[in-house]
């Protein structure tokens, strides 16, 4: 992109660091010294990529601004490296509060405002990327981990006119960067869910990009893997959300509940999404449209199912365990706990002995050995069977038949972890998450990738695909690859400490986290040239603890209940959001954050509409993850 915004054969490109410091104020001598090193390394880098991209007939130049804290700012010598000739402004990664901190309101950020209107690329990776849009997403909120952005209080979101990103930035989406990488889905969702700030959420892989023409088109997806579209608007998710507590006397953070979120997926190739009309190139969503969870029921005959996320963490005193007590016969019950796929028969002893001492009734432990060949072996006469598993790769469905039989019967079974998701039709055959290196970039980037997730039969309990342990092992790839693989069903997302109960009397969620319902049964779906995944009008629901897994209509008149925003301090001893402290009226009140830029036609006071002058967002595969965006040059 900067190449073609050279300006007569040369290509001019501004780099600047604002978000290296540790302090936003003040560093010492030999911090600056080493951020302006490193830095230098990104220059030439950039340097190189442009001279590769341009060809001999363009020549490059990439010059290092020193801008590391608020004074340099304010320093006209370094203002006057902003010239009228510059193709682009490169925003190197970091953090972005911090680079907020530098820039804002100083002659630096008003220098790039006027340079953008003119023509001039704005640029930046990782947290360069977080800072174009108005609405900048800063992180999470001290406590609080990807595991649980799903809680109450757990995104840091600036949207006032004291913090926010860059003032000419993208005003009617927020900007995600790391997506699938860091696992910040849920941060995402939580955050496009506020009051007050606009209710899409662009998430854009590492490695990954995507061009926004206008303000508003998002297109030629390019590099490595996806880019996501949440948008809570278009069916009113956003009004309806609302966080719910546990019951007591479960103590835990109150988590998210929201129905009919809309998912889209772009992936290299012809497809584009409008942020303005809020659609897809491969179709508009339906208005209105029913939705229903038939499969979410048992079959005549069988006994209660429970399906949990991962309660390996918290046996004693968990909820999920106590209610299958109950459903078992209370004091009188007789369980059987079978353990399997652990990393040794020793592992899958100790968490069947666990399980059982926690349960608090008569109990007898068995464990499928590594080894074993043959199906389970129901030797006596039990009220209810629980199953236990860690490895998905190692699990074998097969063996499992008794446990499907017995329940079919009217046995009262509860299964977790890796042996939740063999209940289903099919299954992810891939064992946890690594923490890092090639094997973690497949799990959580690659498994959108058509063919990187290996997708095998389950024991068809239920017609549904499950995953579990979603949030806190980073498996949204696995999620999207069962719903994508056979979109034909529910794909179910469980978490870990929750669990999914079936009974008579309908389908809810037991314990302290999120469940997630994948609907892609009236998607439109495509292949991009990476063979990454295309999706249009996919749907999403959060449900929270004790809630009813019962869908709501979604369309124009298909409006959810009036949010609940809760005044308790979250968990992790941090206060709430800031925007649900002091900016739940933003859209009336909160002023355009630079004059110098008009607002949208019929909101000029409002800081959550689209920009009304053109622009162009996207992300190269430079130096990993970065956002760029300008106007057409003038000619």
């Amino acid at each position: 992109a900067a190449v073609a915004n050279a300006y007569n054969g040369k290509v001019k490109i501004l780099v600047l660091p604002i978000a290296y410091a540790s302090n936003p104020e003040n560093i010492t001598e030999t911090e600056r010294r080493d951020d302006l090193k490193l830095a230098d390394i990104r220059r030439v880098e950039i340097q190189d990529a442009c001279t590769q991209a341009g060809g001999p007939q363009i020549t490059c130049e990439a010059i290092l601004a020193p801008i590391l804290v608020r004074s340099d700012a304010l320093n006209q010598a370094i203002l006057d490296q902003f010239t009228n000739d510059l193709s682009a402004v490169f925003i190197l990664g970091g953090d972005q509060a911090t680079a907020m901190q530098v820039i804002a309101g100083t002659p630096v950020e008003q220098a790039m405002a006027a340079l953008y209107r003119k023509g001039l690329i704005i640029a930046g990776t990782s947290a360069g990327a977080a800072v174009q849009s108005t609405t900048m997403l800063a992180g999470l909120n001290p406590g609080y981990t990807e595991a649980s952005g799903l809680n109450f209080g757990a995104v840091d979101l600036w949207n006032s006119a004291d913090k926010h990103g860059l003032s000419f930035g993208i005003r009617n989406a927020i900007v995600e960067q790391h997506f699938y990488q860091r696992g910040r889905f849920g941060r995402l969702l939580n955050a496009i869910s506020l009051p007050g700030v606009p209710h899409v959420g662009v998430g854009i892989d590492a490695s990954s990009g995507v061009h926004v023409f206008n303000g508003s088109r998002l297109e030629k997806a390019f590099g490595l893997y996806t880019v996501t579209i949440l948008d809570a608007e278009t069916y009113h998710s956003a009004e309806g959300m609302h966080y719910r507590s546990c019951e007591a006397p479960v103590d835990c953070a109150p988590t998210m509940s929201l129905r009919n979120v809309l998912v889209h997926l772009l992936s290299p190739g012809d497809f584009w999404y409008d942020l303005t009309i809020r659609k897809h190139s491969l179709g508009a969503p339906a208005a209105p449209l029913e939705r229903s969870f038939e499969t979410l029921s048992l079959p005549q005959g069988a006994g209660p199912l429970i399906l949990g996320g991962d309660l390996s963490t918290s046996v004693e005193d968990s909820p999920v365990l106590s209610r299958f007590v109950e459903l078992s016969g209370g004091e009188q019950a007789r369980i059987l706990v079978i353990a399997a796929a652990f990393s040794t028969d020793v592992s899958s002893q100790r968490i069947a002995d666990r399980i059982a001492e926690a349960l608090g009734v008569t109990t007898k432990t068995q464990i499928i050995t590594r080894n074993a060949t043959e199906a389970v072996r129901l030797r006596e006469s039990y009220s209810g069977i629980i199953l236990v598993a860690r490895d998905q790769s190692k699990i074998k469905p097969e063996l499992l038949k008794p446990v499907k039989d017995a329940w079919l019967a009217g046995l009262p079974v509860l299964v977790d972890n890796a042996a939740a998701a063999v209940v289903g039709a099919y299954y992810s055959a891939h064992g946890p998450t690594p923490l890092e290196g090639v094997q973690a970039e497949i799990a959580a980037q690659k498994s959108f990738l058509e063919g990187y997730t290996q997708v095998k039969p389950g024991l068809g309990m239920l017609d549904i695909t499950i995953e579990p342990q979603v949030l806190s092992n980073n498996r949204w790839g696995r999620l999207f690859s069962l719903a994508y693989t056979h979109p034909d069903l529910l794909t179910i997302g469980l978490n870990r400490g929750m669990a999914l109960e079936l009974t008579r009397e309908g389908a809810r969620v037991i314990g302290d986290n999120a469940l997630l319902v994948l609907d892609l049964r009236s998607a439109l779906r495509s292949l991009g040239t990476n063979r990454g995944f295309v999706i249009a009008n996919g749907l999403l629901d959060v449900f929270a603890g004790d809630e009813s897994v019962i869908p709501q209509m979604a369309g124009d008149d298909a409006r959810s209940p009036a949010p609940l925003v809760l005044s308790t301090t979250p968990a992790g001893d941090s206060q709430p959001s800031t925007l649900l402290d002091s900016t739940a009226n933003a859209e009336a009140t909160a002023p355009s954050l630079d004059p110098g830029i008009p607002a949208p036609a019929g909101q000029q006071d409002g800081i959550g509409a689209a920009v009304a002058i053109p622009a162009l967002l996207g992300v190269f595969l430079l130096v990993g993850l970065f956002v760029y965006r300008a106007q057409r040059r003038r000619a």
